[in-house]
């Protein structure tokens, strides 16, 4: 896969030119993200071996990951922090997951266009991790400020385990 800002560029300029229609609460940019999965975009994040180009996992493409960000973020702001997020998540999961974790996420987001997000933001009482049997886990307390929340298919979320990890 390889960068294409020009593409990038165009779905800014229909991210800013759509951006008062989908002003209003409760309003989701569904057909912005449809253009990015469309460019092959949401798979930018993944290692090239992945069928990605590295965004934020490649140092030699961090400057064309800032002009991306920059180019959809100028457009519409939403749209560029849902993207962001997507970025995020997918650098944290192909940077501590599993083999496993890895090349069933990059297939989700390279061949099923899902979109990834990462809640980070708490509220006072914290997200707590429980772990269960057979690698099951489950999660108590709140997280604030989620962008994407109801849309984003493949969320990240941090917690603390009981030993404090």
């Amino acid at each position: 896969m390889t960068l294409d800002l020009k593409r990038a560029t165009e779905i800014a300029d229909y991210c800013a030119n759509n951006a008062s229609v989908i002003d209003y609460n409760g309003a989701f940019p569904k057909h912005e993200l449809e253009l990015i999965a469309k460019a092959g975009l949401l798979a930018a994040p993944l290692a090239k071996e992945l069928g990605g180009w590295g965004a934020g996992i490649d140092a030699n493409v961090t400057y064309e990951l800032l002009i991306l960000l920059k180019q959809i973020g100028h457009g519409n702001l939403a749209v560029g922090r849902i993207y962001e997020g997507h970025i995020n998540a997918l650098q944290l999961i192909q940077t501590f997951g599993t083999g496993e974790q890895i090349t069933s996420y990059a297939r989700d987001a390279r061949e099923h266009h899902k979109i990834f997000g990462v809640w980070n933001a708490e509220a006072s009482d914290g997200v707590k991790v429980i772990p269960y049997e057979n690698g099951r886990y489950r999660l108590e307390g709140s997280k604030t400020f989620c962008t994407g929340a109801g849309y984003v298919e493949r969320p990240f979320v941090n917690g603390v385990l009981p030993d404090g990890g």
